[in-house]
């Protein structure tokens, strides 16, 4: 038991140190196996890319006379491809490999303070080296870039290791390893708060990488052949106790291991590529590192004198393996390819060309003990004819050979693994341009460098620099392929245009990788390019066999679906349960928009804890839209805060614009048709927001401001744009301009072709009734001609329209009419009482019950108004009236402190309904509110300065309030706008007035 447990034989601090150090040891045998199972993946993540691409919705719909009119708008829809990110480059991995690396050099440099002066020397010769290779001059200490801090670091721990070395060698090595952490301790402090780059322990771990390899070298000297050991061990401990020759057994045993080896040996060399199972590297260095733990004992016997295993021996061997079982680590959860082939070539030669000339070497010595019965084992260091020293030199020997055979291909992996080191440090520094010359120099190197191609691939790629990501991509597949190289290739090759080279790329990944739901979903993204639905559904139905948990397949077959119009089909698709997932929950609101769906979906505030990008933009958009009559104060607020957020500046107009449409329904029209004003003259793609406004100002009847809007939106490609523009001319008296009007006539599009003939009789009509022949002539001939028609000739055509609807768009035609000149008997004639309202068209029905409302509100007519105001179908345009009509009906129950506040809101939300406007600015003045009142005047006036009405309303407001000045500026302004007379007349009364207040 003492022998096997050896630590046994050191006293108690010593054993404490010694146990401490082997589970450091055994932390990083861990590391590296974790290291070696993630490979690429510790530095390369699986992410999405959302592509969005806006479809045309309509936020309202409505009327001006028979005319359809919709307000525009732009859904996103999502579609989600699987990328293999660029390398994410893991400071942590650094602070954890340079904590168990110098864990071993301390407990390294602690044992050479025991070796008599040339093996000192020697120790610390090593020492220095790694001090100076970890190049400190480029981290800056103290602003400084030259060698003096290396210089002073060797000076402090020569000094101090000399000490103890000659002056002071009673000390402990518990004593003098605290003293040299301590320096280190002290020494890594500095660096942090003196060193002028922003990852200095990154930099020192990557630009030291070669003496971590120098350190394996050396390591694998000591335990390259115990491999063998443990067979000659096995074999020959039981031929000792049992009586038999059991060399048979050792000789056949070694000849498989030895033949596995130099096949693995000539796989590395690139002589052959037969697919076997071979030892793996990693697997015989750990093997021979933790066997070695027991074997070194042994092995110091030859040089007890120089280095005696108990303890300084025992130290040292756990220190240097702790140092480069970390450095392989370090290698393999980096995915430095280049450099962990440099260390399975270090680990394949060495076992193969030690373990070969060790084989000769016990034959020689040996053979006569395996027929005595005597443990060779135990023999193995007392050698007859060859001396053990003709191992190491024979082995090198070799290996020299072999190297400069191989054109130095070892070293040249380890330059292009210490160069892939030195592209990280700049990649994570976001220094872009010199890492790609660092990883380029490279793949100079070693041209087939899987990491270092990948690397110059991926940053090139988030550059946007296509042709270079594809040739590098291209390059990192020569020798060994990945997926994540076939995904990214594939992706630079979509995004450069080349569809059929990414489709092929895929198809071709998928035969190394047949159940990768990552390469299937790629493709079928491709696919959605085309118009292969069936195909394109195939491999979004594989990528959900592969990634059952995942929204993906389930979102992308829906963005498919939406972008053909299918907008059923992708509803019925959106019914699982992803909340989390953005770009799933984007097309699920799109599909609820595009179908006119009701149903209540929830706001995932989630999406928002982040960044702010653009899915959440997306995502945002969407909801908006769908949510825009809910009068929840929550999403007005997020649009708010979001817009004041100095991140959000890129979708600031995207954002304004949100809340614009989200105020103008659900809260405050007048601030809206500001904010949508203001958007409209600072961005220069504003034709969005003027046809938004010419729609407003057209539901509102205010000709000036819709005219100039739906110029501003006109747009010769687009003959919506020209639709509008016309009609709107038409309505109000202008002549149409001849170009804009033959590209509306000429016009193929669907949803305006009925519409055409209409516009021609209007163009052509004269101001002769009888040119009216059919019910529908002479509804267009009411809606245009009606404000210029004696009252006979309005009832009389009213009373030849034959069909029903046309009588119910006519009765509120007429009604508006006679409404807007206070003319309320006449207006009263023409109400239509609809029997089955149902079969008509709601929002005919909504207006048509609007100006009954309008008229008893007029008449002042409670006892009518009463039962029905809070109740009566209202369409979208004029259901923000509706308060005036309660607040009316409510002011002999409502305390007035209350209706000042809902009067306030309604004049926000509907600031063109002046009658309503008028009565609401006298209840607020009549209740003590006099600025708000004024306030109020004035901001519905600014909205339409070519009205009458508005100004009329703020000149009144403005004597209420005594503001002389503004008063006569605003009667001198009025003048344009009414006739002379009237002008006259209205004088009289402002000037009683001014004399009254």
């Amino acid at each position: 038991m003492n022998t096997f447990f050896f630590w046994n034989g050191l006293t108690k601090p010593y054993r404490l140190l010694y146990v401490f150090a082997l589970v450091v040891f055994f932390i990083s045998v861990v590391l590296s196996v974790v290291a070696y199972v993630v490979g690429l993946n510790g530095v390369v993540a699986w992410d999405v890319q959302t592509q969005f691409e806006s479809i045309k919705i309509s936020v309202e719909n409505f009327y001006k006379n028979t005319f359809p009119f919709e307000v525009p708008a732009h859904a996103y829809i999502a579609s989600d491809r699987i990328i293999a990110s660029e390398i994410q480059v893991n400071e942590w991995y650094a602070y954890v490999f340079l904590i168990l690396f110098f864990i071993g050099l301390l407990y390294a440099i602690t044992t050479i303070t025991y070796l008599h002066l040339y093996a000192y020397v020697a120790g610390m010769l090593m020492f220095m080296y790694i001090i100076v290779n970890m190049k400190l001059e480029i981290i800056e200490i103290a602003g400084r870039t030259d060698r003096w801090f290396a210089l002073i670091f060797i000076a402090l721990y020569s000094g101090l290791s000399y000490y103890f070395h000659s002056f002071n060698k009673g000390a402990s090595f518990l004593f003098r390893l605290i003293c040299f952490s301590t320096l280190t301790i002290a020494i890594a402090i500095f660096i942090t708060f003196t060193s002028g780059v922003a990852y200095p322990f990154l930099h020192i771990a990557n630009f030291g990488s070669t003496s971590y390899l120098l350190i394996t070298l050396l390591f694998m000297l000591l335990i390259a052949y115990d491999i063998i050991k443990a067979f000659l061990f096995i074999t020959s401990s039981s031929n000792a106790k049992s009586g038999k020759n059991h060399f048979t057994g050792f000789f056949f045993i070694t000849l498989l291991y030895m033949a596995n080896l130099f096949l693995l040996f000539l796989k590395k060399l690139y002589v052959i590529d037969v697919n076997i199972v071979y030892i793996n590297p990693l697997i015989l260095y750990l093997v021979s590192a933790i066997l070695g733990i027991w074997m070194f004992r042994k092995r110091t016997e030859m040089f007890s004198h120089i280095l005696p295993f108990s303890p300084a021996g025992a130290y040292l061997y756990i220190g240097v393996a702790i140092m480069s079982t970390a450095g392989i680590a370090y290698s393999y959860i980096n995915g430095n390819i280049g450099m962990t082939e440099a260390y399975e070539r270090i680990i394949v030669f060495s076992h193969l060309f030690m373990g070969f000339t060790f084989s000769i070497y016990v034959i020689v010595n040996f053979l006569p003990l395996f027929r005595k019965h005597v443990s060779v084992y135990e023999n193995v260091y007392k050698p007859v004819r060859m001396t053990f020293m003709a191992v190491p030199a024979i082995a090198i020997t070799i290996g020299v050979v072999v190297f400069i055979y191989s054109k130095k291909y070892p070293y040249h992996l380890a330059l292009s693994g210490y160069y892939t080191f030195a592209g990280d440090v700049m990649l994570k520094n976001k220094d872009y341009h010199l890492a790609i010359q660092y990883y380029k120099k490279a793949t100079g190197y070693d041209f087939p460098n899987h990491r270092a191609n990948y690397s110059i691939a991926s940053l090139s790629h988030y550059l946007n620099d296509y042709a270079t990501a594809k040739k590098y991509y291209t390059n990192a597949l020569v020798r060994d392929h990945s997926l994540h190289a076939y995904i990214g290739l594939s992706n630079a090759q979509l995004d450069a245009g080349e569809y059929f080279q990414s489709m092929f790329t895929l198809k071709e990944a998928i035969q190394k990788y047949p159940k990768s739901g990552e390469l299937y979903n790629n493709l079928g993204v491709v696919y959605t390019r085309t118009d292969i639905l069936d195909t394109t559904n195939y491999y979004f139905l594989k990528c959900l066999q592969y990634m059952p948990q995942s929204p993906l397949p389930y979102s992308n077959m829906a963005y498919n679906y939406l972008k053909k119009n299918m907008y059923n089909i992708a509803d019925s698709i959106l019914t699982e349960n992803f909340d989390d997932h953005i770009s799933y929950n984007t097309n699920r609101i799109a599909s609820k928009l595009l179908n006119h769906s009701s149903d209540s979906i929830l706001f995932n505030q989630t999406f928002f804890k982040r960044d702010i990008l653009l899915p959440q933009v997306a995502y945002l958009n969407n909801y908006t839209f769908y949510s825009l009559n809910d009068t929840s104060w929550y999403l007005l607020t997020l649009l708010d805060t979001l817009i004041n957020k100095s991140e959000t500046t890129e979708y600031q107009t995207k954002l304004r614009y949100l809340r614009a449409m989200k105020k103008y329904y659900s809260e405050n029209k007048i601030e809206a048709i500001q904010d949508m004003y203001n958007l409209k003259n600072t961005t220069l793609d504003n034709k969005l927001y003027a046809t938004t406004l010419g729609c407003w100002m057209l539901q509102n009847n205010v000709a000036e401001e819709c005219l100039s809007n739906f110029s501003t939106a006109y747009d010769p490609f687009n003959h919506t744009s020209a639709y509008n523009l016309v009609l709107a001319q038409l309505f109000y008296n202008v002549k149409p301009d001849p170009f804009v009007l033959n590209a509306l006539l000429n016009s193929k599009e669907q949803h305006i072709q009925k519409q055409l003939n209409a516009i021609n009789y209007l163009l052509n009509t004269s101001a002769n009734a009888s040119t009216a022949k059919t019910s529908e002539e002479k509804l267009l001939y009411i809606a245009t001609h009606c404000s210029r028609l004696p009252a006979p000739s309005n009832a009389a055509l009213y009373e030849s329209l034959t069909l029903p609807e046309h009588k119910l768009i006519a009765s509120y035609i007429l009604m508006d009419n006679y409404l807007s000149k206070n003319d309320l008997e006449q207006a009263r004639k023409f109400i239509y009482h609809i029997e089955q309202g149902e079969q008509h068209k709601a929002w005919h029905v909504g207006e048509l019950n609007f100006q009954y409302l309008r008229l008893l509100f007029s008449e002042r007519n409670y006892s009518e108004l009463s039962p029905i105001c809070s109740t009566t179908y209202l369409n979208t345009m004029r259901a923000c009236t509706r308060a005036y009509f309660t607040n009316f009906v409510n002011e002999k129950n409502i305390p007035a402190g209350s209706l000042v506040t809902q009067y306030s809101q309604a004049i926000n939300n509907a600031p063109f309904f002046y009658p309503g406007v008028e009565y609401a600015l006298n209840f607020l003045y009549r209740n003590g509110y006099k600025e708000t009142a004024y306030e109020k005047a004035a901001a519905v006036s600014e909205l339409n300065p070519s009205s009458a009405e508005a100004r009329k309303l703020y000149l009144k407001q403005c004597i209420l309030n005594g503001y002389t000045g503004p008063a006569e500026n605003t009667l001198e302004n009025l003048k344009p706008f009414i006739s002379a007379a009237e002008y006259s007349i209205y004088r009289k009364t402002i000037d009683s007035l001014l004399n009254t207040y």
